[in-house]
């Protein structure tokens, strides 16, 4: 299992079952816009590599102003659950 590294910057995640915010650390790699689908980047849930072009649009890691993180498929899956 690989060690997540974290960044020095935190963000918004949502918390469904408790309806509010927490401050949020995002793995080193994490972002939420990328213009070259190629790029490997980092899920903001998880911090498994993935590719930009491959990812979702986190429902739960976002600013604060709502623009949501890069996460995989397996956490976005994940945050759907959490909603219901």
């Amino acid at each position: 299992m690989t060690r997540i590294k974290y960044s020095k910057y935190s963000v918004l995640r949502w918390l469904p079952k408790e309806h509010k915010y927490k401050k949020y650390r995002l793995p080193v790699g994490a972002c939420i816009y990328s213009d070259n689908m190629d790029r490997v980047v980092s899920c903001a849930s998880c911090g498994n590599k993935i590719k930009y072009g491959d990812s979702y649009t986190s429902r739960q890691i976002h600013t604060e102003l709502g623009i949501g993180f890069a996460v995989c498929y397996e956490c976005y899956k994940k945050e759907f659950k959490e909603a219901e």
